[in-house]
């Protein structure tokens, strides 16, 4: 499986005061079907954060789809009781 991500680093009043955050991502299978979504998403993304941001890195992740896909679907419960 893989993931597409655009990551953006904010303008800093001091190094290290931010990390870096995703705003935008997407997995392979939208990426073969409609190549356009992503170009738009990033375009947007940058256009919407081009005053805050310092820049802009889109990063391919390869992962285990198998492993992604059990952590998805093990449902743990918690267990509680509501009290008044």
């Amino acid at each position: 499986m893989l993931i597409r991500v655009l990551f953006m680093q904010r303008k800093e009043n001091y190094e290290g005061e931010f990390g870096p955050e995703v705003i935008a991502a997407v997995d392979e299978y939208v990426l073969e079907e409609n190549p356009e979504h992503w170009e738009n998403e990033v375009k947007i993304a940058k256009a919407t954060n081009k005053d805050v941001s310092a820049g802009f890195a889109e990063v391919s992740i390869a992962l285990d789809g198998d492993a992604v896909r059990k952590l998805c679907l093990d449902q743990h419960t918690i267990k509680g009781e509501i009290r008044s």
